[in-house]
């Protein structure tokens, strides 16, 4: 498959994905209808990466989303045990990349922590408030906005756009595709600040870079989800204790 054809359909599911999801945001917003559009935005995400990973011949795995093979169609003679094989496997995976992403977030967040009031002024002294729920609000972050946004960014783009600039550079010891890498951050910031008609929200390029980075170095996208919820999780309790 050309490099051309990839670039075109990496732009015409970038196109399409942010029309309807500013559409979606914008016709909700302020009304109780809000929550359905989340959920309609994170199922266009996630099964949208899905299927057109699942309509390229190198399959799901190639695009970092089977999960441990969770996600992969089952050989048709598997049957029961193949289904129990898969399931066998995201287990063990999603045990280790949990793993993986909690040493990251144990370096990322101290300096996270140390410099946000330089990015966002606090209003007082910080006092410590966890969200009411936090393990709804956690599983909230995880499965409606990590999931579909790391299946679609640094799932779908980033590996898309590797066909077009398959050019791999090492970061932090990662062999890394370079534009790809720093596209998908782009195009993630981007999409950020369109919703918000907010420009400061293309800082998420950053993060967008560390997901990226990860996926790169995981060779999926689990690590990814889980320091993604955990940042969205992280960054809401430092706004509570500064803002609340």
């Amino acid at each position: 498959m050309s490099s051309r054809h990839a670039l075109r359909q990496a732009g015409l599911v970038y196109g399409a994905t942010s029309i309807v999801t500013c559409a979606l945001v914008w016709a909700s917003r302020g009304r109780p209808s809000a929550e359905w559009a989340s959920l309609a935005i994170a199922a266009l995400f996630f099964w949208g990466s899905l299927r057109l990973a699942q309509a390229d011949r190198r399959g799901v795995a190639h695009f970092g989303l089977s999960l441990g093979g969770w996600l992969e169609p089952p050989a048709q003679d598997s049957g029961a045990s193949g289904l129990w094989h898969s399931l066998r496997a995201s287990l063990g995976s999603g045990l280790k990349e949990s793993g993986i992403a909690l040493l990251v977030v144990t370096v990322i967040f101290p300096p996270f922590a140390l410099f946000f009031p330089y990015w966002h002024p606090p209003q007082h002294a910080f006092h410590l408030r966890f969200p009411e729920a936090p393990w709804s609000l956690l599983a909230s972050h995880l499965l409606l906005v990590a999931l579909p946004e790391e299946s679609l960014f640094r799932g779908y783009f980033q590996t898309r756009l590797s066909d077009v600039w398959p050019r791999q550079v090492r970061v932090l010891g990662v062999s890394t595709p370079l534009y790809a890498w720093l596209m998908q951050a782009f195009g993630f910031g981007l999409l950020h600040a369109l919703v918000d008609l907010n420009p400061a929200r293309l800082v998420v390029f950053f993060p967008g870079l560390l997901f990226g980075w990860l996926r790169a170095w995981r060779g999926g996208i689990g690590a990814a989800i889980v320091v993604h919820a955990l940042s969205n999780f992280y960054a809401e309790t430092l706004v509570r204790g500064w803002f609340g």
